[in-house]
């Protein structure tokens, strides 16, 4: 594999696991959106369950002590809990509400007028058996059976934020694990790869420059054994070959220069043999420093 398809692969994988990353991240930070927004309308159903109840009751306690001591400061908290009770319903007209609630909001929707009567009717009627007429229908229709609902569906709906919460938490536990994990496994592919850096580039390099330059000095017996399946390899075998063409050469160069040497060193002997022959006489002496040659 090819330098290049080595650092393209690495840059792929770097890439793959951004991606990787990037969609883990936006599923969980989706589904944590979503739960907060689901957090949310829960809150705002509790909230309106909460305060339906407390209306309901109030009037209920006030309803009983009006008919018990029959004063003016009752009958007031029984008018503003009718008004209450209008709003709320009024508000829950506009509110994101699960199937069981609705009809729980229907019900008083369509009852809240008759609640209203009744109650005007125990406020201002003059007859005792009406008043107690009105104070068994409220209790049983408003008092009894929406109470026993909105109960029902307010412990359903604070069993689903604590659910949510729960749910909440776990995300985010999930997402400082994964990116914790993620953190390690970057470090170790960082320490993975330099290693691999080291092993496959650096050091090759570092020991081909070592040898060039003891090649370089004179020695032409370095040699570099480099199995990386890369150019590097390849360069590295080049080296060889160079550095055995270029001992060969040097060798064919030493016998040439030998040779060269050898005949200059007949011809000189030559020369002189010649020199002695036309400028001596002394035959006897010539031949006594051929010998000695």
């Amino acid at each position: 594999m090819s330098i290049k398809r080595k650092f393209d692969l690495i840059i792929l994988l770097f890439i793959a696991l951004f991606l990787v990353s990037l969609v883990i991240t936006y599923s969980v930070t989706k589904n944590m959106e979503n739960k907060t927004s689901e957090l949310v309308n829960l809150s705002k159903e509790l909230d309106f369950l909460t305060n339906l109840r407390t209306t309901i009751l109030n009037l209920s306690y006030s309803v009983n002590e009006y008919l018990k001591y029959n004063d003016e400061k009752t009958r007031i908290h029984i008018e503003e809990g009718i008004k209450n009770l209008h709003r709320i319903v009024a508000k829950a007209r506009i509110m994101s509400l699960d199937e069981d609630e609705e009809k729980l909001v229907s019900y008083l929707i369509n009852n809240v007028s008759r609640f209203e009567r009744l109650l005007n009717k125990i406020l201002f009627s003059n007859s005792k058996a009406d008043k107690t007429l009105a104070h068994e229908a409220l209790q049983v229709e408003l008092f009894s059976r929406a109470l026993q609902e909105i109960d029902k569906h307010w412990y359903e709906d604070f069993d689903k934020i604590y659910r949510a919460q729960v749910e909440s938490e776990r995300a985010q536990t999930f997402v400082f694990h994964f990116y914790v994990a993620l953190l390690v496994f970057l470090l170790l592919a960082f320490f993975l790869i330099r290693k691999l850096i080291k092993r496959n580039f650096v050091l090759p390099i570092i020991t081909l420059s070592q040898r060039s330059f003891k090649m370089a000095t004179g020695d032409l017996s370095q040699r570099l054994s480099i199995k990386s399946g890369d150019e590097l390899e390849e360069l590295g075998n080049n080296f060889n070959l160079m550095a055995e063409a270029l001992a060969e050469k040097i060798n064919d160069l030493e016998a040439y220069v030998k040779k060269e040497q050898k005949l200059i060193r007949e011809l000189s002997i030559l020369t002189e043999f010649i020199g002695y022959v036309v400028s001596e006489k002394d035959v006897e002496l010539l031949f006594k420093r051929l010998v000695e040659r």
